[in-house]
């Protein structure tokens, strides 16, 4: 018996040639022994050309190569092999496989009459463009090469992560077809590479992990198809948005939405992502867990509510209207407590939790941002200062762009001026 294996597109076909019936009683062995048969590279490939192509002709078969071991089987090489005449010594016999490879001159001529897409720029195109930007007096253009984030200017402080505690790596899902062709609603794996590049710059991000000093190995994509541990979940009635695999080594999230169609909210990654960041302390969904939990969430709104509260904007926005958690930060800290005391009320109802077991370590850390505040007098110092400067985040100014602080300090100059010239006209 001769068997080929051919192996294409993730698929393995075999055939099975058997024995020439035509053979001679002599070249049979009564004993069921290994019968040798020689065979040509060129007759070889006939027979895989027939046994895979069977509808098409020698000619149509291209670029038809025979590898044995990992070795090209060329035209003139000799190949033996064995067959069994005792069908139950099969079960012993090693089959020699041989691999496969061909392309058919159809599927060469259909790539050779394609076209590049004249609307898609290459990398060295790319390039190219952007030194000349570079390069010209136009200040618009230098903006645009320089390219503003989310976050920042790209290569400033604000758009990078920290140096010392940082995510390592980010591995998108890419063995997934996302949006590989043009008639595809879904987003491609690059997009989900840009959520996770924005949650590792994230400012609130950033403040949890250089204050808890952490380090992950990887954030990566959660496989929204096939990933093992969320369809194990699933199948007990749970809902999975991510897991901490040992404790840092590596972080996957659920960005994509059920139908597949778009990205789950940022506000809902940003929470998740916190959720197992946490988990490199705890392991266990106990009070310890929350209280941690809690902390860590009240210090990444209080770092959004304070840059906001200093007048700081990264493309026209404030860091909490992209990091969409304005609301929570619109009356300063007694806002961002209550907010974070709603969440922790909702997580922990399927744990058996109350509220009141983490309460307190929500406020004890409510108070400790309060005194920083004050310590280092943050907030509004950039528009003029002043002992009003520190009423950014406690009288809920976070919500207020830079050009209504701006018309704000305008009109308390105004009124004062107005207030000073009446009481010289009395005197």
């Amino acid at each position: 018996m001769m068997t080929l294996s051919y192996k294409r597109q993730n698929h393995t076909l075999t055939h099975h040639n058997h024995h020439d019936p035509n053979h001679s009683a002599k070249d049979k062995d009564e004993e069921g022994e290994c019968q040798p048969h020689t065979w040509t590279g060129q007759s070889l490939k006939q027979e895989a050309i027939s046994a895979f192509f069977p509808d098409h002709s020698e000619e149509d078969v291209v670029n038809i190569k025979l590898l044995h071991k990992g070795k090209l089987i060329r035209d003139e090489d000799e190949v033996i092999s064995y067959s069994k005449n005792n069908n139950d010594a099969n079960k012993n016999n090693k089959v020699m496989k041989i691999i496969v490879m061909a392309t058919l001159s159809s599927a060469v001529k259909d790539v050779q009459s394609r076209r590049s897409d004249p609307t898609i720029r290459s990398f060295a195109q790319e390039d190219s463009r952007m030194q000349e930007r570079i390069g010209s007096g136009s200040r618009s253009n230098r903006r645009d090469a320089v390219s503003v984030t989310c976050w920042g200017k790209r290569g400033s402080d604000m758009s990078m992560q920290d140096k010392n505690y940082k995510f390592c790596k980010f591995e998108a899902c890419t063995w997934q077809s996302f949006g590989h062709r043009s008639s595809d609603e879904t987003p491609h794996a690059f997009r989900a590479l840009e959520i996770l590049h924005k949650l590792a710059a994230d400012p609130g991000v950033k403040a949890v992990m250089m204050s808890r000093e952490l380090v992950v190995g990887t954030l990566g994509e959660m496989d929204p198809i096939d990933d093992r541990i969320k369809n194990n979940v699933e199948s007990h009635g749970g809902c999975l948005f991510g897991y901490n695999t040992n404790m840092g080594q590596r972080i996957d999230l659920k960005l994509r939405t059920d139908d597949l169609k778009g990205f789950l909210p940022y506000k809902q990654i940003v929470h998740t992502l916190i959720h197992e960041l946490s988990h490199n302390w705890i392991g266990d969904h106990d009070v310890l867990f929350w209280s941690n939990f809690g902390q860590m969430r009240v210090e990444y709104m209080y770092e959004h509510s304070k840059l906001s509260a200093s007048g700081y904007v990264a493309d026209g926005k404030s860091t909490s209207q992209v990091a969409e958690v304005t609301a929570e930060c619109s009356d300063g800290l007694r806002s961002i407590a209550a907010a974070v005391a709603m969440e922790c009320q909702q997580d922990m109802q399927q744990h058996g939790i109350p509220l009141s077991a983490v309460m307190p370590a929500i406020t004890s850390k409510c108070t400790e941002c309060a005194s920083s505040y004050k310590k280092n007098n943050y907030g509004g110092t950039r528009l003029g200062g002043g002992k009003g400067a520190d009423r950014g985040v406690d009288k809920g100014r976070s919500t207020l762009s830079a050009r209504e602080r701006a018309l704000e300090a305008a009109e308390r100059r105004l009124k004062k001026q107005t207030k000073e010239d009446r009481a010289k006209e009395k005197k």
